[in-house]
């Protein structure tokens, strides 16, 4: 399974109450008798001898305990060791980490455990077993939807609520590269069930896929902005619920050409009805006070389309290595058919990293949109604002047929310093507005600034507005990554 990716978005409000939490506890002959321990991006020990009789909040920190805990533990990015002498009567909740126990200590409490060698439920694929390490050729994307690529996940959200699926992939004995593929799922909260079954073929080694698929599932178009195990830990453990899904039920098909260089083209046909999605459930485990949002707003009909992509390079991913990469994806959609929709639409991305001496780089990205027709749908228009698209700002606060988003970034070796500028406006004429520079320079753009501290692991980000529109206020970004 590829490995979960675990990201924490927490805001200033949320990050200041932890901070108001987290004084030193009061000592009395190795009791601890008053407030709750809550440390972020630190390790924490509890020696033999020792009484925790309140909560323990780790993030981004391991945890040893050789003493006594009578509270709960909860514990977000990091590893859990209890030694002989250690006794823990409430609950222990890991998330993203793994607990190593020794056969003396004592557990009374239930343990939850949410990572990638506890939770998944399906059998292993024999997809890349097949083939030697040598061989293997790199793709930017697989054929199937990328959760299909991988045996099975959990998710959490509003409008699913709890949703758990496992997958199946099958390969032929006969037919070399051919792949039979499904999955099963079910939204618990919704009282519903998903499910995918697909077919893909593949030729000289990865570097040509065909595939057909059929579906039953809940789609988003947001996870360029964020993923969608981090928005399952934010929705689960802060009432931070950013992914806006709608149902869909149709088939996809197409090729896939993976040229030198990097260089992928892709092709595909979509036939889908798209349905509003309610929101159906309210509890998160911190964060009681807040609400989710209503369900994604979206026009109900029948998206028929074909979509063309060419992508060459690859994405930078922060302080994950020094050399330089460079990306840039072209993205063009067509309504046809029947459609309800009727619709063309381009996007743009380039994403470049240059590193200079002394362990300092330079990380420019921008993205570019357009869509125009007579009926395009809410769900197919364009959004910025929020995490990973305009930081600083209210999560889709900007809306319209066209945008236009660009960052740079100066990272140093345990800090980066960025600044970022977005726009939305809407127009008619044609899918590239040839004044989209002077959109971007004009009085509707939005500007933020700010500072990033960890590596490639951790990572916070201290966000501000700037500029003429701005207002008053820092958000705060914590970031943990289970590599």
């Amino acid at each position: 399974m590829n490995k979960f990716i675990f990201i924490i978005i927490i805001s200033a409000g949320l990050f200041a109450g932890i901070q108001e939490q987290s004084s030193q506890n009061s000592r009395t002959s190795g009791e601890f008798t008053s407030g709750n321990v809550v440390k972020i991006l630190n390790d924490y020990t509890i020696s033999a001898g020792d009484t925790v009789n309140k909560d323990l909040k780790i993030i981004g920190g391991n945890l040893t305990v050789a003493g006594i805990v009578n509270g709960e533990i909860t514990i977000i990015g990091g590893d859990v060791e209890l030694l002989a002498t250690a006794v823990i009567n409430g609950r222990l909740i890991i998330l993203g980490g793994e607990l190593h126990q020794s056969p003396l200590a004592t557990v009374n409490g239930r343990t939850v455990e949410f990572n990638e060698n506890t939770w998944s439920i399906s059998r292993e694929s024999e997809k890349e077993k097949e083939k030697e390490p040598e061989e293997t050729v790199e793709t930017t994307f697989d054929t199937r939807s990328t959760a299909y690529s991988e045996e099975g996940w959990l998710r959490y959200n509003r409008q699913e609520g709890f949703y758990l699926q496992a997958n199946l992939h099958l390969q032929s004995s006969y037919i070399k590269g051919a792949t039979l593929y499904g999955g099963i799922g079910r939204a618990f909260n919704r009282n519903k069930y998903y499910g995918v079954l697909g077919l893909e073929q593949l030729f000289r080694n990865r570097q040509l896929e065909f595939y057909i698929e059929g579906y039953s599932r809940a789609a988003t178009d947001d996870i360029w902005r964020i993923a969608d195990g981090t928005n399952s830990l934010a929705a689960f453990l802060i009432h931070e619920d950013f992914l806006d899904w709608y149902y869909t039920e149709g088939f996809t098909g197409g090729a896939v050409f993976h040229l030198p260089k990097l260089l992928t083209i892709k092709a595909t046909y979509t036939d889908e009805q798209q349905s509003f999605m309610n929101t159906v459930v309210n509890w998160s485990m911190f964060g009681g006070a807040k609400e989710f949002r209503s369900g994604y707003n979206i026009d109900e009909g029948r998206d028929i389309r074909l979509d063309y992509q060419l992508t060459l390079g690859k994405k930078y991913r922060w302080k994950s290595d020094d050399s330089p990469t460079i990306f840039i994806d072209y993205h063009h959609s067509n309504s046809t058919g029947t459609a309800e929709f009727e619709y063309m639409k381009d996007e743009f991305i380039l994403d470049t990293y240059i590193p200079f001496d002394l362990g300092v780089g330079f990380h420019f990205g921008s993205r570019y949109g357009g869509i125009t027709g007579d009926h395009f749908g809410l769900q197919h228009q364009f959004y910025i604002g929020g995490i990973g698209s305009l930081r600083g700002y209210g999560w889709k606060e900007f809306s319209g047929s066209h945008y236009l988003l660009a960052s740079a970034e100066l990272i140093f070796k345990h800090c980066s310093v960025f600044y970022e500028r977005g726009t939305t406006w809407d127009y008619d004429a044609s899918t590239l507005d040839r004044d989209f520079i002077k959109k971007f320079q004009g009085p509707a753009g939005r500007e933020a600034a700010g500072i990033s501290f960890g590596n490639s692991d951790i990572k916070i980000d201290i966000i501000t507005q700037v500029g003429k529109h701005s207002q008053r206020g820092i958000t705060v970004n914590l970031i943990l990554n289970d590599i």
